[in-house]
């Protein structure tokens, strides 16, 4: 059987600490998952999937590098 979850990002590490005590369970990681052997901290890829989300929704403000430094 194979069932689909959707967890929230800020609970990711949680969840697969938590489900991956169960010897009855088994983790496939699709394309949009953070691999499990993954040496980037979940935490900051979940921040920068947040960040592409919110540019395919148009949620963002547009600045001039050359305004930062003013």
């Amino acid at each position: 059987m194979e069932i689909t979850l959707e967890v929230r990002e800020d609970n990711i590490q949680f969840f697969m600490e938590l489900i991956k005590k169960l010897d009855f369970v088994k983790v496939k990681y699709s394309s949009q998952n953070v691999d499990a052997k993954s040496p980037y901290n979940p935490e900051f890829v979940a921040k920068i999937r947040r960040s592409e989300k919110q540019v395919v929704e148009g949620n963002f403000k547009q600045m001039n590098p050359a305004e930062l430094w003013d």
